[in-house]
């Protein structure tokens, strides 16, 4: 499966799952993202799954032209090296990958984000404002 990220980077995934997971106080929504060592470095993979790059994420199956995008999955859970079913380093010989979980921002998180912005940008333009008055003696 071919992982899309926002800054158009493609990237080659042995698999990609989701499930509900309770984390920072709320149900959420996660998908977890399982890659080839032998084709990505952990460096890599935590440079590339950043809050702006993942804020839509393309998923594209390895038979197919379609591609289904998944919003807001910008709050990094885990980033880990091992078997992806127990999350540690594999003792019995089976492949370890690299695995990285991503949960979905809740519509309150996304609201206070668009408010804070608001208020940023009107914060802004106040200070314009004020430095406007003050050149004209104001």
């Amino acid at each position: 499966m071919k992982v899309i990220l926002n800054d158009g980077t493609v990237l080659n995934s042995v698999g990609v799952h989701g499930n509900k997971i309770n984390f920072q106080g709320f149900q959420r929504d996660s998908l977890i993202f399982i890659f080839d060592p032998a084709e990505y470095s952990l460096e890599q993979i935590d440079g590339l799954f950043t809050p702006a790059n993942c804020s839509a994420i393309g998923l594209q199956d390895d038979n197919s032209e379609h591609t289904d995008y998944h919003d807001d999955y910008s709050i990094r859970v885990s980033l880990s090296i091992g078997h992806p079913e127990f999350g540690m380093g594999d003792i019995s010989g089976n492949p370890v990958y690299i695995t990285v979980k991503m949960a979905q921002v809740t519509f309150l998180e996304k609201n206070l984000l668009a408010t804070q912005e608001e208020l940023e940008l009107t914060q802004m333009a106040m200070s314009e404002m004020d430095a406007k008055i003050e050149a004209l003696g104001g």
